[in-house]
């Protein structure tokens, strides 16, 4: 059986076998260094230490209520890994992802992101993005004697030493208690147990990442930042030779500037510091070297060009003018390519035109929309990231809706001649990311939350209900009542009672999901309006009086489309 799946880089789509992604996987979990199977689920233990550690920053009076409501869960479920593939490696290896939402800590994590965050900022080598490293470097003069190289360090994430990155948080604490009202070791004790909660679930089985941080905890990439800038310091603090004239960082990448008899020293020098943390490194090659999506030229004078640059394996796709999408979704993408090749290349050899002119009809665009697209943007000239006419701070509100075309449209128009501070964002649903395979183990049934749901009776009817906590605590509650029919009036109650039938609640099936709570009373209603008009739903007909009766009109319409549930 084949699978498709999204690759690590280049925005291609992979088709492999399934028995070779989970063989691939398998050889991953197995490292017995870097990971170790758990006899079972621990999900309840960490969201109980979870919560305990956010009632007591509530008792001390570092968090208020709205924060401590939003940093404890009762419904967390068990972090879950899955591999994407590097194309661009021999033999395709995979790269592991632990998918960690939703889980015990997750929302922990996210808060003391917030607060770290801040510190990283300060970083001498830190750069934001691409603008931001072509900025550092357009009036760099390189003498004859100097090359360009990358340092690049091998699986940072993983290898992160949770020791050595606790201790970088206890001596970096002046930075740090500048951003938080929480005490030296209440905070160590929370990144302790956020880089403890480091398990997760594959093929039914659990296992415990031993050290190194998962790629997918929020908290990841702060953490590394802060221990990747430790070894940089470090390194460079003992080394004897010259040091490196230019040294900047994007995550795990460096781009430096050093004597071309330094390299080799300087790498492994810097190799020495800490065991776990390895770098490879990659030299100019004909006075071109690539650092993230631009490729940097020394030109015969020392100064320094770049141009926007595309890896080998780089699909070359965006948006579609195809699309079923807006089509001012369509011409800001557009847009967006034109700013970003042209804020990026400063060689002035560089056909830009022809770049963006070809890659945008790759993508189906039409030329006549190009031209105009080009020349709107030369007109004013190329800018720079955050310049204002990219950037304009706005107080408005956002609304997000379906994307009909057509109605969408005139739906955003209507609303524009009435109110100017709300904007209408359209979303589509049938995304190319619909058709790849999830890989991921799935959630049982029981232990989904935010759902509506439907209980079939013995007769053929459903009751219809919604929880925002796990549907299986929900079920337990439904089942006591029927127990004693006097100590509730649900419809699914009543209909036991006055019909003397039974409900099969294992064959609870899941109608409906969301992401936002605040929306299941009006799933729930639209649901129960559905299934009455059916004849098959034994809810009060009032519990369907949450959906406006502007909508609940439309119901029948597609209703009659809808077959009966099986």
């Amino acid at each position: 059986m084949q699978i498709t799946v999204t690759p690590d880089k280049g925005g291609k789509t992979v088709i492999m076998s399934r028995d070779s992604y989970l063989s691939k996987m398998d050889s991953l979990i197995a490292d017995a260094h870097t990971y170790k199977r758990l006899d079972g689920d621990v999900t309840s233990r960490y969201q109980y230490r979870n919560n305990e550690f956010v009632k007591k920053l509530r008792d001390r009076g570092l968090v208020d209520d709205w924060t401590k409501s939003h940093l404890i869960t009762y419904k967390a479920q068990p972090p879950r890994i899955y591999g994407l593939p590097k194309i661009h490696k021999e033999n395709v290896p995979l790269r592991p992802i632990v998918s960690c939402v939703e889980s015990p800590t997750h929302n922990l994590s996210r808060f003391c992101n917030d607060i770290l965050k801040n510190i990283t900022e300060k970083s001498p080598y830190k750069l934001k993005n691409s603008y931001d490293f072509v900025n550092h470097i357009k009036d760099l003069v390189v003498d004859d004697d100097d090359v360009l190289v990358s340092f690049d360090v091998v699986s940072l994430f993983t290898n992160i030493p949770r020791g050595l990155a606790l201790k970088l948080v206890e001596e970096r604490w002046d930075d740090i208690s500048a951003f938080t009202d929480i005490p030296r070791k209440l905070f160590v004790d929370m990144v302790s147990l956020i880089m403890d909660s480091g398990f997760f679930k594959y093929r039914g089985d659990f296992y415990k990442q031993i050290d190194g941080m998962p790629m997918g905890n929020c908290l990841s990439p702060v953490i590394a930042d802060i221990t990747l800038d430790h070894i940089m310091d470090s390194a460079l603090k003992t080394y004897a030779s010259p040091l490196p004239k230019v040294i900047l960082k994007y995550v795990d990448d460096l781009f430096l500037i050093t004597h071309k008899d330094n390299v080799l020293p300087l790498l492994t020098h810097f190799n020495t510091i800490n065991h776990k943390i390895q770098f490879t490194h990659e030299l100019e090659k004909d006075s071109e070297l690539p650092f993230l999506d631009t490729l940097v030229r020394r030109n015969r004078d020392g100064s320094l060009t770049t141009n926007w640059y595309q890896k080998p394996m780089a699909s070359g796709r965006i948006l579609s003018f195809s699309s079923l999408h807006p089509m001012k979704q369509k011409i800001n993408t557009a847009g967006g390519l034109i700013h970003r090749v042209k804020s990026l290349t400063t060689d002035p050899l560089t056909d830009t035109n022809k770049i963006i002119t070809d890659l945008l009809v790759k993508n189906k665009y039409p030329r006549h929309i190009i031209g105009k697209l080009l020349e709107k943007h030369n007109s004013k000239g190329v800018s720079e990231r955050g310049d204002s006419s990219f950037n304009t701070i706005v107080e408005t509100k956002y609304c997000s809706m379906t994307y009909i075309k057509g109605l969408s449209e005139n739906i955003s128009k209507t609303i524009r001649n009435r109110s100017d501070d709300i904007t209408i964002c359209f979303r589509t649903h049938n995304s190319v990311g619909n058709f790849f395979t999830n890989m991921k183990d799935k959630i049982p049934v029981l232990d989904r939350s935010n759902v509506i749901y439907r209980v079939p009776c013995e007769c053929g009817m459903f009751y219809l209900g919604r929880t925002s906590r796990k549907l299986g605590t929900r079920i337990n509650e439904h089942k006591r009542t029927t127990k004693d029919f006097s100590k509730t009036s649900s419809s699914l109650v009543a209909h036991m009672r006055d019909k003397h039938h039974n409900f099969s609640f294992e064959n609870v099936k899941i109608v409906d999901t969301t992401n936002r709570s605040h929306q299941l009373n009006y799933m729930e209603a639209f649901h129960i309006n559905s299934h009455q008009r059916m004849g098959v739903c034994v809810n009060h007909r009032s519990e369907g009086n949450e959906l406006n009766q502007l909508y609940s009109a439309l119901i029948p319409n597609s209703a009659t489309r809808q077959r009966a549930p099986p």
